[in-house]
């Protein structure tokens, strides 16, 4: 899992090509959050966990570093 706590990581370095959420978000486990080309290869981020999309750190077209932080989720507490 390419995830730190409520941070989701860039698995490696590459170029953000698509983005498919905003911020306040609500997202499940399992549900597409951007993808990321790496030497010609595209790789899908999915969500781990349930949460709120609170912060995204990137834009469309830029260039990530591996393990940069890309997205910050809030986890939902459900008592």
């Amino acid at each position: 899992s390419n995830s730190t706590g409520d941070t989701v990581l860039a698995p490696q370095p590459g170029t953000i090509m698509d983005i498919r959420v905003t911020e306040r978000q609500q997202v499940n486990r399992g549900d597409y959050l951007l993808t990321i080309e790496s030497m010609k290869l595209e790789n899908t981020i999915l969500a781990d966990r349930q949460g709120f999309i609170k912060k995204i750190n990137i834009k469309t077209g830029d260039r990530v570093k591996k393990n940069e932080p890309l997205i910050y989720l809030q986890e939902i507490h459900t008592n």
